[in-house]
C-alpha cells in the first residue's frame, strides 16, 4: 500500500526559507492533514531544533494558526518546498524532541 493510501489527506513537507536572518529558522518540516499543520520542526543555521504539535505543546517552535497555503502560492524567491516521506519527517521530529 502506498503512503498516500495509508494516510489519506496526510502530507509531509520540507520547506527551505531563503533569508539572511540567523535568528529565524531556515528549514521547516511539516506534517499536514487537510491543509492544517499537525506537527512542525524548525531547524536553525546553528543546528538548533525546535518543535510544536499544538499551540500549547511546543518545544520552542511557532505553531501555525492558519491553514497551509497551496504550495504553488508560496513565494518561489523565498521558499523551496519538497514533499518528503513520513520516515524523513519522523526522523526530524525525533531529533527535535530528543534535543529538548
Amino acid at each position: 500500500m502506498t503512503e498516500a493510501l495509508a494516510f489519506p489527506g496526510l502530507h509531509f513537507h520540507k520547506v527551505y526559507w531563503i533569508h539572511s536572518c540567523s535568528d529565524d529558522p531556515s528549514i521547516f518540516f511539516y506534517e499536514v492533514r487537510d491543509d492544517w499543520v499537525l506537527r512542525v520542526v524548525e531547524v536553525y543555521e546553528d543546528g538548533r531544533l525546535t518543535w510544536a504539535d499544538s499551540p500549547d505543546e511546543t518545544g520552542g517552535a511557532r505553531f501555525p494558526d492558519q491553514p497551509v497555503p497551496p504550495l504553488d502560492e508560496l513565494d518561489e524567491l523565498q521558499h523551496a518546498v519538497i514533499d518528503i516521506p513520513k520516515q524523513q519527517f519522523e526522523a526530524a521530529w525525533t531529533a527535535a524532541r530528543n534535543k529538548g
